[in-house]
């Protein structure tokens, strides 16, 4: 479950819908691979917005 891995961000839709305890409690059953979840949460929105690490 690598493939796109350098195409996703997370976004969450707190306060607008989800709740922060909805939010973190399902974003433990995505099944990422451990490698994934950096990029996923960080490092891709680090990329995208030009941002300094």
């Amino acid at each position: 479950n690598t493939r796109g891995a350098d195409k996703v961000i997370y976004a969450g839709y707190f306060p607008m819908g989800l709740s922060l305890d909805r939010i973190f409690t399902e974003l433990r059953d995505v099944p990422f691979k451990a490698e994934v979840w950096p990029r996923f949460l960080r490092e891709n929105a680090i990329r995208v917005l030009g941002l300094d690490a």
